[in-house]
C-alpha cells in the first residue's frame, strides 16, 4: 500500500466521521477526507450537531473544509480579496523576499496588517524587541529531547497499530464487496 502513516491515520479519522455520520442518519455527507478532518476531534453529540451546524449554515455546493471549519469555531468564513500589482512590480518584490528567505505572500500580508493609512506609516507592535529574546535553560532543552524521543517512539507505536486496522478495514470491505457484489452492466 504506497501510503504514508499520516495518510493511513487521516483516512481512518475521515472513516469513523463518516460511519458516525452515517449512522446517525445524515443524507448530506462529507464528500472527501479533507471535510472530515476538520470534524475528526469531535464525538458522538458533538459531532452531529457540530455537522447539523455546518448542513444548516452552508448550502450543500458550498461544504468546504475551510467552510467547516469556519462554522465549528463559530467564525465567518474568512472570503479572501484578489489584489492586482502590475506584474513586474510583484516580480520584483517576489524577488527580494526570495532574495531575504522570506515568502512574499506572508509579507504581503504583514504589510497590510500593520499599515495605518490614515499616517502612512506601519504599526511596531508586533515587533520583538531585542530584549525580549529569552535564553533557553540547558535542562529545557534536555527535556525537550527526551520528549522528542517519546514521541518518535509512539509515533511508531501508532503507525504499527495503523497500518494493521488498515488491513482490517480492507479485509472487511472485501468480505461485503463478496458479500454485495457489483450488478452486471
Amino acid at each position: 500500500m504506497n501510503l504514508s502513516q499520516f495518510q493511513v491515520n487521516n483516512y481512518i479519522k475521515a472513516a469513523r466521521v463518516f460511519k458516525d455520520l452515517a449512522f446517525s442518519g445524515f443524507k448530506i455527507l462529507p464528500k472527501c477526507v479533507s471535510q472530515c478532518l476538520p470534524l475528526a476531534k469531535l464525538k458522538d453529540y458533538e459531532l452531529t450537531e457540530a455537522w447539523q451546524k455546518v448542513i444548516d449554515e452552508n448550502p450543500p455546493h458550498r461544504i468546504t473544509k475551510n467552510a467547516i471549519e469556519a462554522t465549528i469555531k463559530g467564525e465567518p468564513l474568512a472570503i479572501k480579496k484578489r489584489l492586482e500589482i502590475p506584474l513586474p512590480e510583484w516580480e520584483n518584490f517576489e524577488q527580494r523576499c526570495k532574495d531575504a528567505g522570506l515568502n512574499p505572500k506572508d509579507e504581503l500580508q504583514k504589510f497590510l496588517g500593520g499599515y495605518d493609512p490614515e499616517t502612512g506609516e506601519m504599526s511596531e507592535e508586533d515587533d520583538l524587541k531585542d530584549d525580549e529574546v529569552e535564553e533557553v535553560d540547558p535542562e529545557k532543552i534536555e527535556v525537550w529531547e527526551d520528549d522528542v524521543k517519546n514521541l518518535v517512539n509512539e509515533y511508531q507505536v501508532a503507525y504499527n497499530l495503523s497500518v494493521f486496522s488498515v488491513k482490517v478495514i480492507l479485509d472487511w470491505v472485501n468480505r461485503i464487496r463478496n458479500i454485495f457484489p457489483s450488478p452486471p452492466e
